[in-house]
């Protein structure tokens, strides 16, 4: 059966008929492929029918069931499919792998705006150290991105100990807390 979306039209699979298609799901075509955006337009279709009887879509089954049947208020598969997609997750330590790296990325564009690429460029460049003691992690803990808060700007990697111990003094060298532990420093060793 021809799936390939025309102008205007597009192959409805189930029916196998024509239908009209919005450029909206057109430009989803070209992105995601033919049958992801069949499918997205039918769940939106599927969505609209059934919030007009009260009820909710689940987007991994397609069935519309009762708001008592999901998980919470933004839980877009209904239970059943929610605990076959727990399974699906425990039973595949790939997957759970792959969800930690495209957290990690995703906290480092947000939060500090490099990705993991620059947060590795920046790890290499400092010899997998931290940039203040010079001391490399325990075990399989990361280095902090150090930044200023002024600007936003990353200045290096830094070990726990160090992050802290400059958060708790301040960000720059004119900062009071950083003078006076400097001025007690100086008391205490001279």
């Amino acid at each position: 059966m021809n799936t390939a979306f025309h102008r205007d039209t597009s192959w409805c699979k189930e029916c196998a008929r024509k239908a009209k298609m919005t450029r909206y799901w057109r430009g989803i075509a070209d992105q995601l492929g033919q049958e992801e955006a069949a499918r997205r337009q039918k769940t939106k279709s599927a969505k609209e029918r059934a919030a007009r009887l009260g009820l909710r879509v689940c987007a991994r089954c397609f069935s519309a069931k009762k708001k008592s049947d999901f998980y919470g208020g933004h839980n877009c598969y209904c239970k059943k499919c929610h605990i076959e997609y727990q399974k699906d997750y425990l039973n595949n330590p790939q997957r759970k792998v792959r969800r930690r790296k495209q957290q990690r990325n995703n906290n480092l564009r947000r939060k500090y705006g490099i990705d993991q690429a620059e947060y590795e460029r920046l790890l290499r460049d400092q010899r997998s150290r931290c940039a203040i003691c010079n001391k490399r992690p325990k075990s399989r803990k990361l280095l902090a991105v150090d930044h200023d808060h002024m600007t936003g700007r990353v200045r290096g990697l830094l070990c726990t100990t160090c992050n802290n111990a400059l958060g708790m003094l301040g960000d720059g060298l004119d900062s009071p807390i950083f003078q006076k532990a400097e001025e007690y420093l100086g008391r205490v060793r001279g």
